[in-house]
């Protein structure tokens, strides 16, 4: 029988090597040339050829088991070098040192994590004996008070300020001047010893256009004090009396009696120095400096100048006044015979019953004759005389007037009110109470040692929920002192702050997470190559910083007391740089490794000569919230508290591996350089501590700009006072072009809710049903899955909830975006950056589900 009788090599044919074909996209690389059983067939086929006479297929036969051994050991080197090619791709590789080395290939490293920053605001101590300035030192240790699952955190100063007890509370200016009405209802006074009683009348004297003033008497109706606020307030009967419009009076500023004027003000070249022109604060130190004075000699200059323009009385000008004389005209009780011979006198001329040595002029005079609200006219001078009234003659008082009384006088029926004081008003509360978002904060009081670049932390309670606090940080740009003390801010607040509760503290210093600490690594031997060591705590801190990678270890290492510096890698450098690279492993313990003498010199052969000093603790778990920093280890002389008014942020987890399939090409997309829209995505993404990145050209007050916006891990924000944004903008303008408008934004979190059933397969648990579908819509509509400015739409969440396993049907009852009307939207969008209200311009939306409305998402029978 012939070989293609017999049938036993009918269908055989070579399988091998098969043809590779890897699309884009794969998460896996086939590299196998063929398998077990490719590999035996295709040599059972080139034996048929070759040995055309061998009969057997036989597995027991040795030949044929040589050839299955083949297959075997083909298959095995096939599968490994699978393996190979697998690791030598960063999308498709599963191990850690494939990673690693890839990576390094193209310069970059896994990111180590950054550790989060806050700023701390410092209470010191006001009681008696206590130091007025204190200083709180790089290193000031706080740690937190940890909530239910959480462990203390520690958080050190990473700068050296000045505080002050002056800084604990500064108050912005929440008084306005009482503003004089002839028409005022009340009058509230300082001071509660006014010795004012019902009945008495008050002249209220108002200016009015064209350098005229008008008046009006107004009766007391109620005096109130108010011991606890030493205030009074005097209110007042209603009048419909015409108010008197009266020419302004001539007459001469009074000052404050000479013993209690200012002593600073008997120096005329101090008051000439200082003026009437706006100092600022830079002003006021070279005045001082030119003057050979101290700048806290021309600040009490400053202020007491203004305490002194305040304590000005002016007699005619406007204002509230009471008489403090009540007397008769002279004759008054004479007969009515010798009364009308007393009338016979000049009509701008009147005598008293009495001597009154009080009345002075240049003050108001009322007349209540025959009209009982009176009318007031100016005394230009007034005098001790003799006078009679027919048969009646004795001591008075002459008093001019400027002007004739409106009627004639009657002896017998005039009473008059004289010695005008000018009440002292008490300042009101602004009903303006809001600072709105400004950069000028109008102080009540001049604050010394204020210095531009300081930063300020305003705390207040929320209006819409007043058991939670707003806060935010502002640096000074500059300081006004004169003509009112006021704070220039860098920046527009953020938020609306009420003046009556508001707390500006000045007392704040930057911390970052991470407790220092130091230790002895060893000691050097120069006979060794590379030498190695391991950091005995972790994890090593990273700090956010202004390098291209957003983070900076603070790590520093010394060798015979001389301080080695940390380089990328030992390629490149000299046999004399003091240099030393780490490196990080799977346990988190961070190694050091010194050079070889030929890159990077060896250490100096001594005993423990290798000194290490950093700080331990990074990432996510030191974002702690609003008032957790409150304990201080590190207590400085005069430090009563501390806590962090904002909650700390720009942390981030050291990168894992699917990280870095993802973030290690920008590396070399970039190179570090931006050109185009693309790299300053890329670049913003590879930054320390953002998580995600969008940029896009954008028009804003009529200028083409690069928005780019951001976000922090987890979805936080990334506010724009925070260390984390201000080194990725100046990391941005460095790299990229000078002369592109760029704009850096954080990204507005909008939120989708949900409401409907599913009906589920009997067959199914129900409650495992309803718990996968609520969390697949969770990680399907997740800040990590979402991307700026990508929409939803009906018939997707309908395709998420059909594909859980148990699911018979679906329905949706509502469906819409948080903030807007209830109902069931087929498509919701997602803004890109946009401007808004015409000139504003805001950063893109990233939409996710909101994860309360999952409980909206029931079992339909």
């Amino acid at each position: 029988m012939s070989q293609n009788e017999c049938g036993c090599c009918r269908g055989i044919s070579a399988l091998t090597p098969t043809k590779i074909d890897n699309p884009p996209g794969l998460s896996a690389v086939a590299y196998r040339m063929g398998t077990f059983a490719q590999f035996k067939r295709t040599m059972l086929a080139r034996l048929s050829k070759l040995v055309p006479d061998m009969k057997t297929r036989q597995d027991n036969d040795f030949s044929i088991a040589l050839l299955d051994a083949w297959a075997v050991l083909s298959d095995v080197l096939t599968f490994y070098q699978e393996r190979i090619a697998q690791e030598s791709y960063l999308r498709t590789a599963t191990e850690r040192f494939s990673l690693i080395q890839l990576s390094r290939l193209i310069g970059y490293r896994l990111r180590p994590g950054v550790a989060a920053n806050a700023y701390l605001a410092f209470i010191l101590e006001t009681a008696d004996g206590s130091p007025a300035i204190t200083t709180v030192d790089i290193g000031t240790k706080v740690q937190s008070l940890p909530g239910p699952g959480e462990t203390p955190q520690t958080f050190e100063t990473i700068e050296k300020i000045e505080a002050r007890t002056q800084w604990n509370s500064i108050r912005p200016k929440r008084y306005v001047s009482q503003k004089v009405s002839v028409d005022m209802q009340s009058v509230l006074l300082k001071g509660t010893s006014t010795n004012l009683k019902t009945g008495d009348p008050l002249l209220i004297v108002e200016s009015i256009q064209a350098g005229n003033i008008a008046s009006r008497i107004r009766r007391i109706r109620d005096v109130l004090p108010d011991t606890q606020a030493r205030q009074t307030t005097v209110v007042l009967e209603t009048n419909t009396r015409p108010r008197t419009k009266l020419l302004k009076p001539k007459f001469e500023m009074t000052e404050i009696p000479p013993v209690t004027k200012p002593a600073k003000f008997k120096d005329k070249t101090m008051d000439l120095m200082i003026g009437n022109r706006t100092l600022r604060r830079d002003e006021v130190k070279t005045l001082a400096i030119t003057r050979g004075l101290s700048e806290r000699s021309v600040l009490d200059a400053i202020k007491e100048r203004m305490n002194f323009d305040k304590l000005k009385v002016p007699s005619g000008e406007t204002g509230v006044f009471a008489f403090r004389v009540r007397a008769n005209l002279f004759g008054y009780n004479a007969p009515p015979e010798e009364t009308r011979k007393a009338s016979a006198q000049k009509p701008n001329e009147i005598y008293l019953d009495s001597v009154y040595n009080t009345i002075r002029p240049n003050s108001w005079v009322l007349l209540v004759q025959p009209d009982p609200d009176g009318v007031p006219v100016w005394l230009t001078d007034a005098f001790e005389t003799g006078t009679s009234a027919g048969k009646i003659s004795g001591k008075s008082t002459q008093l001019i007037l400027e002007s004739e009384p409106e009627a004639d006088t009657d002896i017998r029926t005039t009473t008059v009110y004289a010695q005008s004081e000018s009440l002292v008003l008490a300042d009101l509360p602004d009903p303006q109470d809001v600072i709105e978002k400004t950069r000028v904060i109008v102080l009540d009081d001049i604050y010394e040692g204020l210095e531009r670049g300081q930063t300020i932390i305003l705390t207040d309670a929320s209006a819409d929920s007043p058991s939670e606090t707003i806060s935010e940080t502002a640096v000074l740009e500059d300081i006004v002192d004169q003509p009112e003390p006021q704070l220039i801010l860098s920046n527009e607040l953020i938020n609306s702050y009420r003046k009556s509760t508001v707390l500006i503290n000045a007392n704040v210093a930057a911390a970052t997470h991470g407790e220092s600490k130091s230790e002895v690594l060893g000691s050097g031997d120069a006979s060794k190559q590379n030498q190695r060591f391991v950091l005995k705590q972790f994890p090593l801190t990273h700090i956010t910083s202004s390098t291209s990678s957003g983070a900076q270890s603070t790590l520093q290492i010394r060798v015979d007391d001389l301080l080695w510096k940390e380089v990328q890698s030992l390629y490149g450098c000299g046999p004399r740089e003091r240099v030393f690279v780490t490196s990080t492993e799977d346990d988190g313990k961070t190694y050091v490794e010194f050079g070889d003498g030929r890159r990077g010199v060896r250490p100096a052969t001594g005993r423990e000569n290798i000194k290490a000093t950093y700080r331990k603790g990074i990432g996510m778990e030191g974002i702690v919230q609003v008032d957790q920093l409150t304990l201080l280890m590190t207590r400085a002389l005069g430090v009563k508290s501390v806590t962090n008014p904002s909650a700390a942020s720009g942390a981030q987890d050291p990168e894992i591996l699917e990280d870095a399939r993802q973030n290690a090409p920008l590396k070399i997309l970039t190179l570090d350089r931006i050109v185009s829209l693309q790299d300053y995505e890329d670049f913003a993404r590879a930054f320390s501590g953002i998580a995600k990145a969008s940029a896009v050209w954008a028009w804003s007050g009529g200028q083409k700009s690069v928005v780019v916006t951001i976000a922090g891990p987890d979805g936080k924000q990334i506010d724009r006072k925070s260390r984390t944004y201000k080194n990725l903008l100046t990391q941005l303008r460095e790299s990229g072009d000078p002369f592109v408008s760029l704009r850096l934004e954080p990204y507005r979190p909008v939120l989708f809710k949900i409401k409907g059933g599913v009906k589920i397969d009997p067959s199914y648990l129900e409650d495992r049903v309803l718990a996968d579908a609520r969390t697949e819509l969770l990680r399907r509509y997740s800040f990590d899955v979402r991307e700026f400015g990508q929409g939803m739409s009906l018939s997707e969440v309908f395709g998420v909830m059909q594909r859980i396993p148990g699911v018979t049907a679906v329905f949706i009852d509502e469906l819409y975006r948080y903030g807007e009307p209830t109902a069931r939207s087929n498509l919701i969008g997602a803004a890109l950056p946009r401007t808004e209200n015409g000139s504003q311009l805001q950063g893109a939306e990233l939409l996710t589900i909101d994860p309360g409305s999952l409980n909206d998402i029931g079992v339909v029978a």
